[in-house]
């Protein structure tokens, strides 16, 4: 994975995993100012709405928590 700048977003991860899962070649994931997030893959553009990673519940040191 290259990561050319940091940020965070909260996103659905059953959406997320779909996608990923169906996912014909490499990912590039763009997160855009409105906490919205493009999702590129080949030719397959998608875009998911995603909530500002503040408003979210922290998780228990237990769980895992994916932030992109």
């Amino acid at each position: 994975m290259e990561v050319f700048e940091k940020g965070t977003v909260v996103l659905s991860a059953k959406y997320l995993s779909e996608i990923v899962k169906k996912s014909p070649d490499v990912i590039h994931v763009k997160l855009n100012e409105n906490q919205s997030v493009t999702i590129k893959s080949n030719e397959i553009v998608m875009n998911l709405n995603g909530m500002h990673s503040g408003e979210y519940p922290k998780s228990s040191p237990n769980r895992w928590s994916w932030l992109f």
